[in-house]
Order: structure tokens, then C-alpha cells, then sequence
């Protein structure tokens, strides 16, 4: 894997959710006094981000995943929080009707159809996006032993991608059967921001660029961008793009399934 750009982002922001539409940047954070819902202006030319418009959450809720269906933007929050919703258009963002999430809140992607969510446990719930109904749940594994701790989210050319908590791990997951289609090790972005500070080498956020077919993941306090192929080596998975057709899995890095972490 190797980190092509980096993009300008406040180093206070403890990231939880993004979602990128075009220019548009939204963010997600977390933290209990410091949630908010961020919409930011990306200038591709300075790589920089502009804040279009912001919206705290109140100090005793903790913000989780984001993404956008129909319009709809949506927030989670963490411990069986609400679940936000609003309208945005340009500068302006319209608050609709509050949910209730029946579980955990962390990681949020849609297919185009559903709402797709973890909670931290080795399990993805579809659904709908009219009252979050579950419509139906899928058991991630590999080698026939589950895979715990699925946090982030973001959906990529039919299948589910996956930060696995605490690990520099990604998952790719089939969303039919829950078996892995890859397993990306982002050594290298940690890296990084660990030769800055070693506090900030977290795996939180992914976003996918759909028109420029560009993946853009985060630290935990930090924005990097990453643009390549999903090769195969004969003893591991490593990223130089987004070619996932075909990719198998290989025990140098399936010591992030069947062991449930510590909380």
C-alpha cells in the first residue's frame, strides 16, 4: 500500500465517519462533548478541505458512522444512541426525525438499497431505510471462524469494506454469504502517522469516490488518500489499487479472525 496524497484536516477531530460526493467531504467524529457532523468543500487543487457547514451533537452523546441514501444523510451514535437523520442541500442541512438504534452504534454504508451497519461484533445488519427495520443479518467469517470487531464501513463495487478494530486490518466482505474477499494490510498509513505521533495510528474511516474511483482512509486523527490495485503475493495481501476480482486470502494475515478481543 502506499499513501499517494494527503489532505489537510484539523488534528483534533477524532474521526468516526466519511462519506465523499464529488467535491463534498462529510465527516463524522466521536468523543462525548465534541461530536459533530461536518460538511466540508474539498479543493482537489490545494488538497485541502473547507467547511461548507457544521452541527454538534449533544455532550452526552458519542458520534459514530455516517453515510448518505436517497438524499438522506444519516449519523449514528454510539451505546444504542439515536440515530440522525437530516436533508442537506448546499449550505443549508434540515434535521428530519430522530431514530432509535436497537443496538450499537459504529461503522454505516448503504448498498443503494439498504442501510448497512456493525456494531463491533462479527455481524452486518441490512436495514431499511424507512423506519431501520433489520432486514436481514450476514455472520462475517474466513477459515470457517468469525471475524470480530467490524467497525467502519463503506460499500465498493459490491461488497462491504470493513476496519477491523483495533488491527491495521481491512476486510473485504461478500455480502451474500459473509465470506472475505480480501484482507488489507494498511501498515503503511500507520506508519505514517505513527512517525508524527505514536497515539494517532488508528484505522477510522473509509470513503470511496465513486466518480474518480479513489479510496480515502483515515487515522484516527487524520485524513490520507490512497489510489491503486488490489494485488496478490504468494504469502499476502497488499494494496496498489482497487482491483478486487478474484482475490483470495492468506494466513499471514488471518490472525484478525476467530479471536474476540478485549473491549
Amino acid at each position: 500500500m502506499r499513501i499517494e496524497q494527503k489532505i489537510t484536516h484539523d488534528p483534533s477531530h477524532f474521526i468516526r465517519g466519511l462519506f465523499i460526493s464529488g467535491d463534498s467531504v462529510f465527516e463524522g467524529t466521536g468523543r462525548y462533548g465534541e461530536s459533530k457532523l461536518i460538511r466540508y468543500h474539498l479543493n482537489r487543487a490545494s488538497n485541502s478541505l473547507e467547511v461548507i457547514w457544521r452541527k454538534a451533537l449533544a455532550r452526552n452523546e458519542f458520534g459514530e458512522g455516517i453515510t448518505i441514501l436517497n438524499n438522506v444523510l444519516y449519523q449514528l451514535t454510539w451505546k444504542k444512541g439515536p440515530v440522525y437523520r437530516y436533508h442537506h442541500s448546499g449550505e443549508s442541512v434540515e434535521q428530519l426525525p430522530v431514530w432509535l438504534n436497537d443496538r450499537e452504534g459504529w461503522g454505516l454504508t448503504t448498498d443503494g438499497k439498504s442501510l448497512i451497519a456493525s456494531d463491533c461484533s462479527d455481524m452486518l445488519f441490512f436495514r431499511c431505510a424507512k423506519d431501520f427495520s433489520v432486514e436481514r443479518v450476514i455472520k462475517v467469517h474466513h477459515l470457517g471462524k468469525p471475524v470480530f470487531h467490524l467497525n467502519e464501513l463503506e460499500f465498493i463495487d459490491g461488497r462491504n469494506w470493513a476496519n477491523v478494530w483495533k488491527t491495521r486490518y481491512i476486510v473485504v466482505i461478500d455480502p451474500a454469504n459473509g465470506s472475505l474477499s480480501a484482507i488489507i494490510d494498511c501498515q503503511t498509513l500507520i506508519a505514517d502517522a505513527q512517525a508524527t505521533s505514536l497515539d494517532i495510528g488508528v484505522l477510522n474511516g473509509i470513503a470511496w469516490d465513486e466518480d474518480k474511483r479513489d479510496l480515502y482512509l483515515t487515522k484516527k486523527y487524520g485524513l490520507g488518500f490512497i489510489g491503486s490495485v488490489l494485488t496478490q503475493s504468494s504469502d499476502c495481501v497488499t494494496i496498489v489499487g482497487l482491483e478486487i476480482d478474484g482475490l483470495g486470502c492468506f494466513n499471514k494475515v488471518s490472525m484478525v479472525c476467530g479471536e474476540r478481543r478485549a473491549e
